[in-house]
Order: structure tokens, then C-alpha cells, then sequence
């Protein structure tokens, strides 16, 4: 035995262990439910990796742990009776992780935290953290439940429901049984070692008044997982941590606003922010932000922006035809929100989005969904079939350029019942041959129409000088198997100068035909917009019919 390097005794019965077992590395006594007082390490003075997970009836761990000079991992994770850990812990130069997730009960921790020059690793989730709370009236600021076994989530639901009301006071003893008592523990945000890489405090209770007003000793920080707590909007001495890559604050119910944010900021998980309004900080660096259920989410800069129909522009109202919003005000209609993959209904609002397609310009998008079974005459329309194309000529104004375009497009649901549609249903590639340029959109929302309803989707597009009179200019609109498009129209915004604008319906239908099997480069001839509506994203006809130069952006055509 005195040459042992590992030793497991996960889930056994014992009450205590007694060890000589000076070549010891590894000990791990995860789930011994019945243990009640943790070895003493004098005579194991070699541990690395000590694991006590689960053990429920430990209150404390011994001083002798400063014996374990080369202690590198302390896991006292759901340890729920444990009450203090050793002053002793902190002159352990070489750990580098401590764990104490769910140990519900802890009250003292020692304040030289930040001595431990080693820990790059601190887990703290679920031990209330009160700094402005005297700790002998501190009772009980529960946790969420979301993550606990479902019999204690139970019991806690019914702690919360007590300590809510009024009739219930501190100093009663009325509490439900069985049920969980809580307290805080002395420890502070200010007390980390400016050594740590990766810091998960959720469900802590942390409140706005919580934070540091400097966060910069936390410099190395590349992982911060904030979730479950209870501030109204981030400290902005946040943006200090300049090595920070992963930010988490999912389930921070009372969060409305995201600002600040690190410029280095690689990963955003705001999931369940069910107060969240607005993120005031670009997102299109972070890789895959989640922001699901966020049902009150209204704008995120530089990305898109929810606001009513009767804040916008009235110029815009009358090229999409809308001059009287007196009509409309008792119109609602549901929204699915792509971003946060959420259903609403509401009254009219517009979506305005933003999408940069590089450094020299940006696209402005308004998108106004409306219920209705007609056309704006302002538009020139067809009815289309799938895969129908529609071919119109560009008419030029005198002493004007093109700024933009209109679209209505006219869709319902494919299915008996509209709870059942599929979302991220409609978007829209567009192309201009003549420049040798393409782009992609697809609106942050769209409407769900109700059975037997159709949906008017009007499109207001500004694109600065990407379109001239004489452009050859495809859109081709995707749909998949949940809509269906009646009718499509289209017209232009002309502007003679930066403070006038003129709206002007494009002209005449020039053609209007079926193409199956034909290229869509087969009449040459110009001016032209041409329309395509097909049921499908099809990849191979897509291929087959327009190349992509992924390394410049630039858009060709087939080749000859």
C-alpha cells in the first residue's frame, strides 16, 4: 500500500478514512454520503487530485490539508453541509482549481483568496453571495433550482414561496419540511486572485451593487460565467477584461441591457434573459451568440431593431403605400423572432436591420408585416407559380439615381393549422450581374399567418449606389414547404440629392413566362430586374446556375 498512487472509493459507505499513504497522487471520494470528516493529509502529503464530491455530511476540511504542498485540484462540489474551508487553503502555491458548486451552506471563505497566485480555475455557484446583508439577519437568498435534483427543486419552490410572503418573518421557525436552509457567505468578487482563467459564479445572488467598479485585476479572465444572478445590466468594468473570450449569463432574469462588452469577446450565451431588451454593443464578431427565449429582446446595434409602426419614417410609409396609419392600429400580428426563436403577437411593428456587406457599405432594411389579401397599387405585381420567373425593365428618371427599392411580398401558410409552420421560412438572394456583386438577406423576424390568412411583407431597402439604371439585377426568393407566395411587387426609390427623396413604380412587365430547365442568363438583354420564386433551397441548382467567389465576395456568372 505505501506505493498506491491512486486510490478511488467513490460511492462506498465508509464514515471516515485514516491513511499512511505517502506515494498517494490521486483520492477520490465522490458520493460517500455517509462521510463525515475528511482524512487527515499529514501522512499523504503527495495528494495532487482530491476529489470529494458529493460527500453531503462533510462541515469542514481540516487545516492538515496544508500538508499537500503539490495539491493541484480541490472538488468539494455539492458537499450541501459544509459550512467553512480552512484558512490554511490560500497558502497552497500550487492549486490551481477549486470547485465548490453547490455547496449551499458555506459561510466562511477565507479573504486571502487573492494571495493564491496558482488558481487559474474557481467554481462558487450556488453559495449566496451578500456583501451588503448583515450575515446574522442574512437568511436564505435561494438559488435557481433549474440545475438541482428534482425532489430538492421542489423543496426549494416551496422555501421561495414562504419567504415571499408577508406573514412570514426571519425570526419564524415555520419552516416547510423537509426544506433547505441557506445562508450567505463572507465572500466578495474583490477577494480573486488576479491569476484566474476561468470564474463560474452562478445562481449567487449577485445584484448591481455587487460588483467592483474595477474589474481589471482580473486581467487573465478568459471564461466568466455569470448566470442565474440578479442584476438589472452588466458593470462597465466589464470591458476591462481584455482577455475575456466566453461570457455566460444565461437565466439572469432581472438583466435588461447588454453594453460594455470586452472588444475581444469571442462567445455570448444570454439564453432565458427573459427581461432582456438590448444589446448596445455590435455582435457580429462573437461566433454563434444565444440569446434563445430572450422574448422581450428589441435590438441588438448594428444588427437589427423592433420598434412600432407609427415611430417610423413617414416617407417610408408612403413608398410602401401606407399613408394612413389611423386604420391600423388595432392590427395585430404573431412575429417569430430568429434571433431569440421566439413567437409574439403584437401590434405593428417594423424591423429594421442592418447588414454589412464589407467595409466600404452597409445595407438598411425595414421590414413591416401586415395582415391582408392585397397589393399596394403603388407596386407593379404577378402572381407567381414556383420557380415562375418574372422579368421587368428599369426606367431611368432625369437628374435622378436609384438609392433603393421597394417589395411587397404576398404569402400564406401551407399547413391546416398555423401553429404548425416551420420558422426561418423567407429570405432573398439578390445579384447584380452588370457589377459583379451579390448578397443574401434574411429578415431577423417574420410573420406566421393564421389559417386562412395572408401576410403582406413589405420590404423598404436602401442600398446606397449598389444599383444604377441599366444593371441587369436578379432576386431570386426562398421559401421553404411552410409558405407559400401569391404575388410579388416591386418599385424603386429614386433621390436627385441627400435631402430628397422621390419614390417612382418601375415599369412595364416585359415578360412573363415559365423557364423550367432554362438558364436564367439566356436573354441577354438590358435593362432588367428578374424575379424567381422557388419553393426550395435547392444547393445544386443553385451551384449550377451562379458561381461564388468565396474569397472576394464577387459574384459571376456561368460560364459560357
Amino acid at each position: 500500500m505505501e506505493k498506491l498512487i491512486s486510490l478511488d472509493l467513490s460511492y462506498s459507505l465508509i464514515i471516515s478514512v485514516t491513511m499512511v499513504l505517502p506515494k498517494l497522487k490521486f483520492l477520490n471520494l465522490s458520493h460517500c454520503r455517509e462521510l463525515n470528516r475528511v482524512p487527515n493529509f499529514c501522512e499523504s502529503p503527495h495528494v495532487e487530485r482530491l476529489i470529494l464530491r458529493g460527500c453531503i455530511n462533510i462541515f469542514e476540511v481540516g487545516e492538515s490539508i496544508e500538508c499537500l504542498k503539490g495539491l493541484l485540484i480541490l472538488n468539494l462540489e455539492d458537499c450541501t453541509s459544509l459550512k467553512k474551508l480552512p484558512k490554511s487553503l490560500t497558502t497552497l502555491e500550487s492549486l490551481e482549481e477549486i470547485n465548490l458548486f453547490g455547496c449551499l451552506n458555506l459561510e466562511e471563505m477565507s479573504e486571502d483568496l487573492r494571495k493564491m497566485k496558482s488558481l487559474k480555475v474557481f467554481n462558487a455557484s450556488g453559495i449566496t453571495i451578500n456583501t451588503t446583508t448583515n450575515k446574522e439577519t442574512s437568511i436564505v437568498s435561494l438559488p435557481s433550482t433549474t440545475l438541482l435534483h428534482p425532489t430538492v427543486q421542489s423543496w426549494l419552490t416551496s422555501c421561495k414561496r414562504l419567504l415571499s410572503s408577508t406573514l412570514w418573518h426571519p425570526t419564524d421557525q415555520s419552516w416547510p419540511t423537509p426544506c433547505i436552509r441557506l445562508c450567505s457567505t463572507n465572500f466578495s468578487l474583490a477577494s480573486l486572485p488576479s491569476s484566474l482563467v476561468e470564474l463560474t459564479l452562478e445562481n449567487c445572488n449577485l445584484s448591481d451593487d455587487d460588483f467592483p467598479s474595477d474589474l481589471s485585476y482580473l486581467g487573465s479572465l478568459k471564461r466568466l460565467n455569470l448566470g442565474g444572478n440578479l442584476f438589472h445590466s452588466l458593470p462597465e468594468s466589464i470591458s476591462s477584461l481584455h482577455q475575456l473570450d466566453d461570457l455566460i449569463l444565461l437565466q439572469c432574469k432581472a438583466l435588461q441591457s447588454i453594453s460594455k462588452l470586452p472588444v475581444n469577446l469571442q462567445e455570448l450565451q444570454a439564453s432565458y434573459c427573459s427581461s432582456l431588451e438590448r444589446i448596445e454593443n455590435p455582435i457580429s464578431s462573437l461566433r454563434f451568440p444565444l440569446l434563445e427565449e430572450c422574448d422581450k429582446l428589441v435590438e441588438i446595434k448594428s444588427f437589427f431593431k423592433i420598434y412600432p409602426i407609427d415611430q417610423i419614417d413617414k416617407g417610408i410609409l408612403r413608398s410602401l403605400g401606407l399613408p394612413n396609419l389611423e386604420s391600423m392600429t388595432n392590427i395585430k400580428v404573431e412575429l417569430y423572432n430568429s434571433v431569440s426563436h421566439t413567437r409574439t403577437r403584437t401590434s405593428l411593428q417594423v424591423v429594421h436591420d442592418v447588414r454589412l456587406k464589407s467595409d466600404k457599405y452597409e445595407f438598411s432594411i425595414d421590414n413591416i408585416f401586415i395582415p391582408g389579401d392585397d397589393i399596394p397599387n403603388c407596386f407593379n405585381l404577378q402572381p407567381v407559380l414556383e420557380n415562375e420567373e418574372i422579368i421587368y425593365d428599369i426606367h431611368g428618371v432625369a437628374g435622378h439615381k436609384i438609392c433603393g427599392f421597394n417589395m411587397c411580398i404576398l404569402y400564406t401558410n401551407e399547413f391546416s393549422h398555423y401553429k404548425e409552420c416551420r420558422f426561418n421560412s423567407i429570405s432573398f438572394f439578390i445579384s447584380n450581374i452588370t457589377k459583379g456583386t451579390c448578397w443574401g438577406y434574411e429578415p431577423t423576424c417574420c410573420a406566421i399567418p393564421r389559417d386562412g390568412e395572408n401576410i403582406k411583407w413589405l420590404i423598404h431597402w436602401k442600398c446606397g449606389d449598389q444599383l444604377e439604371v441599366g444593371d441587369q439585377v436578379h432576386f431570386t426568393v426562398y421559401v421553404n414547404n411552410s409558405f407559400h407566395i401569391k404575388s410579388i411587387g416591386i418599385s424603386l426609390d429614386y433621390e436627385a440629392d441627400p435631402n430628397y427623396v422621390h419614390q417612382e413604380a418601375i415599369g412595364k412587365l416585359s415578360s412573363y413566362s415559365r423557364r423550367d430547365g432554362d438558364s436564367l442568363f439566356e436573354h441577354k438583354y438590358l435593362p432588367q430586374i428578374r424575379f424567381r420564386v422557388s419553393h426550395y433551397f435547392d444547393h445544386s441548382k443553385y451551384e449550377a446556375d451562379e458561381s461564388h467567389d468565396e474569397e472576394n465576395g464577387k459574384f459571376y456568372g456561368p460560364s459560357e
